[in-house]
């Protein structure tokens, strides 16, 4: 036995020194990393923390209630509070009544309402001490103790050696980063703050786009006048159906301008019976919001629209299912459900076919 220790010895030694040597060595490795970089991260992490509370300040002063901006960031996050303010600022019209509604949807989504907004937000960016963050305690055996010496303890990383108090260990989580939610940036910004305003280009733009649509349905109801007048022989309609035809043309030499639309759906059930420019102008609508319903040139037309399906509404009916139906008539050659004289015509099957 004394021949096993004796070999074993000067080889154990070695390897002891060796271990040791290695420990101090990355020891001061660990603490030159944590000299050079630890308040560089520390102040990284906290300058993004400050830009969002920056944020979240400004939001309140615009007139957002503080514990609707604590709901918006506990339902989606930091990245929520940025398309929030940045949607917010682009939206300079907003009324003190919509301040008011986007607050009252906000504070719904509060989970607990006794938190501190700033608090919360430095806590969710990692930017805090965790005195609870202690490396967990090993029980080291004998030989253990003797190969370390000691040197291995690395008790200085829960020295608060930043500002705030924070330690090595703080620094580590935050180099780790926060972890994303299911939520992170869930926010349906148009349903919260309504469509953005349009620049004058994009206006114009978009009025264009209805305009040409108008000038197809005019000549539409051009030919369906056209044929009325010619398959009657009742003087009173006739005079009816060429008064209409003098106001066509009246429009077309007009040069097809927004006042044209205007009457032109003002006198619907007359000129556009299927509601296709209403129809249309949802369809641009829904696929870019605020083109439009935010559209200054357009807003005799689409308040037009709005009217059109008010009075809907007071016969229990939806605009948006008139649009389907009258897809589905087109569809089977049925005659859609159509305005006639205020009077909503229920789908029937056309006799003709």
């Amino acid at each position: 036995m004394a021949g096993f220790w004796a070999g074993f010895g000067p080889q154990f030694s070695k390897d002891v020194g060796e271990i040791r040597k290695e420990l101090r060595e990355d020891s001061r490795d660990r603490k030159n990393y944590m000299d050079k970089y630890g308040a560089k991260t520390i102040a990284n992490a906290q300058a993004k923390a400050d830009e969002v509370l920056a944020m979240v300040n400004q939001s309140v002063a615009m007139g957002i209630d503080e514990q609707a901006m604590l709901g918006i960031y506990q339902k989606s996050g930091a990245k929520g509070i940025r398309m929030f303010h940045k949607a917010l600022l682009e939206r300079p019209n907003l009324s003190i009544d919509d301040y008011q509604s986007i607050s009252k949807l906000g504070r719904e989504w509060v989970q607990d309402t006794d938190l501190d907004l700033t608090e919360v937000i430095l806590r969710g960016m990692n930017v805090y001490h965790d005195p609870n963050a202690n490396r967990t305690e090993r029980d080291e055996n004998i030989l253990q103790g003797i190969i370390s010496g000691g040197y291995g303890d690395d008790s200085w990383m829960d020295e608060p050696r930043f500002a705030r108090g924070l330690t090595p260990r703080d620094v580590k989580r935050i180099e780790a980063g926060t972890s994303q939610s299911a939520t992170e940036g869930s926010l349906d910004i148009i349903g919260m703050l309504g469509p953005k305003p349009l620049g004058i280009t994009a206006e114009s733009r978009y009025e264009s786009t209805v305009l040409d649509k108008f000038k197809k349905e005019w000549e539409v109801a051009k030919n369906r006048i056209s044929e009325q007048l010619n398959n009657t022989d009742v003087e009173s309609l006739r005079q009816r159906y060429k008064e209409q035809m003098k106001e066509l043309e009246r429009m077309k030499l007009n040069g097809f301008q927004s006042t044209d639309l205007n009457l032109f759906v003002t006198k619907s059930d007359t000129y556009d019976p299927s509601q296709q420019m209403f129809k249309f102008i949802d369809l641009v609508e829904r696929e870019r919001p605020g083109s439009m319903s935010n559209n200054s040139l357009l807003a005799q037309v689409y308040g037009r629209r709005d009217r059109f399906a008010e009075n809907l509404k007071l016969q229990g009916l939806d605009f948006a299912s008139l649009q389907e139906a009258q897809a589905y008539s087109n569809a089977n050659n049925y005659r859609g459900p159509i305005l006639l004289g205020g009077i909503l015509k229920s789908i029937i099957p056309d006799p003709s076919n």
